[in-house]
């Protein structure tokens, strides 16, 4: 989806520079393995913008060493105002071709910015995604990428369907935008899981979307952080997200109507037997009500989704079950991922 034109600008190869975009709040432990990763990218024509986020620990203190050190590095200190806008203030301080996000206790592979540029020289694309590695200590990130593999490009509706069909994260941070693209969007203030309302947004305004194999970026897991965390009602954020995404999908490209459904249908379940777990009497019957809500506005015929070969053979069948009891089936498909050692919340 070309707006306005704006997405066909050139960009001189010699000149492609990133702008790494990092969101800071009270980790202190964490963030120095961060830059130090960023600060030696093996590609040195990068941008490092450090936004602490109103931090009261030194996580600000230990941004403006990097930053009184080298001249690559930015530190913009604002009050708490949440990840969104911590990011929201990164894009409008960037100045480069291309934007990538890191979250502040997460590590990026040395080689990144250079696989990156060096896979946009030889196929030019609004989006570049790649790889990524979870980890608990950092001893376990081995940054071993040294080529440049080939590139597969997509256009929109097929990289929406890999979205769908849990083939690419939500999460934006396992590639780069063009920044041209990415200021059209900002991430919708107060909102958690505020990966699902952008990324698929910025998608839809791509011309060309390219995905290597690459592992450029790790993940850190640690107790504490938002998807470890005990059920919250922001939780409820997520399908809010995914009924915009699905709705926005539909109207675009209706042939990925059954696909975008049945993620929906999906998440659902999972909230359903985390809100049945989590909440009692009137917070659960409140709860329920509202996945519902989203639901009841989102009606579907089973022989759209039993007859598209793209959706899986579990996705199917849990559909099919729920007709007869959604509680039932949400409980169960947990049951079984839980027993796989499945990630529930990022497995559907």
């Amino acid at each position: 989806m070309d707006t306005n034109g704006i997405m066909n600008s050139k960009i001189k190869d010699s000149d492609i520079k990133i702008s790494f975009i990092v969101a800071v709040f009270n980790i202190e432990v964490f963030v120095s393995e961060c830059i130090e990763s960023l600060i030696h990218q093996t590609y040195r024509n990068i941008e490092i913008i450090l936004i602490d986020d109103g931090s009261t620990d030194n996580s600000g203190k230990i941004c403006d060493q990097y930053a009184s050190k080298d001249s690559r590095v930015r530190t913009i200190h604002q009050k708490n105002m949440g990840l969104s806008e911590a990011r929201n203030t990164g894009m409008r301080n960037a100045t480069g071709d291309y934007i990538g996000f890191v979250d502040g206790d997460d590590i990026v592979s040395l080689e990144c910015a250079r696989i990156a540029v060096e896979t946009l020289k030889r196929s030019p694309c609004d989006i570049l995604f790649w790889k990524y590695k979870q980890f608990i200590e950092a001893k376990q990130c081995y940054d071993n990428q040294t080529s440049v593999r080939d590139c597969r490009r997509v256009n929109p509706p097929k990289c929406l369907e890999e979205l769908l069909l849990h083939n690419l994260n939500e999460e934006v941070w396992n590639g780069i935008y063009k920044k041209i693209i990415a200021v059209t969007e900002k991430f919708p203030a107060k909102k958690q899981n505020e990966d699902v309302f952008w990324k698929y947004r910025v998608i839809l305004k791509a011309n060309d979307i390219g995905f290597i194999s690459d592992q450029l970026y790790f993940y850190r897991i640690r107790p504490g952080s938002i998807t470890q965390s005990p059920f919250s009602w922001k939780r409820f954020d997520s399908l809010e997200g995914r009924y915009r995404r699905t709705k926005d999908i539909i109207e675009n490209y209706p042939e990925l109507k059954a696909t975008a459904l049945s993620e929906i249908y999906a998440e659902a379940m999972f909230l359903y037997s985390d809100v049945v777990s989590s909440l009692h009497g009137e917070e659960r019957k409140l709860g329920l009500k509202r996945i519902n809500y989203y639901l009841d506005k989102l009606p579907f015929r089973f022989s759209e989704i039993l007859f598209n070969d793209k959706i899986s053979k579990m996705r199917k069948v849990t559909l099919v079950l729920s007709k007869i009891s959604f509680a039932a089936t949400s409980r169960l498909k947990v049951f079984i991922l839980k027993r796989l050692g499945r990630d529930v919340f990022g497995t559907h």
